[in-house]
């Protein structure tokens, strides 16, 4: 369970640095306008669950 948790936190922060990129990587307004709102999307969808993966992996680890 510890390592899956872990696994999720990794994918979630691997995926925000991935969109990260792709905006910095936009020539024009109009789509790093787009992708900016998309990443924005992101933070607020992920924050709660990172936050949650984060509690539980550390309750389990003082746990052990």
């Amino acid at each position: 369970e510890f390592r899956k948790d872990w696994l999720s936190i990794l994918m979630i922060v691997t995926s925000i640095n991935i969109r990260h990129l792709e905006k910095a990587t936009v020539s024009t307004g109009k789509e790093g306008l787009l992708s900016e709102g998309n990443a924005a999307y992101n933070w607020s969808r992920y924050s709660p669950t990172l936050a949650r993966l984060i509690t539980s992996a550390t309750a389990r680890l003082l746990k052990s």
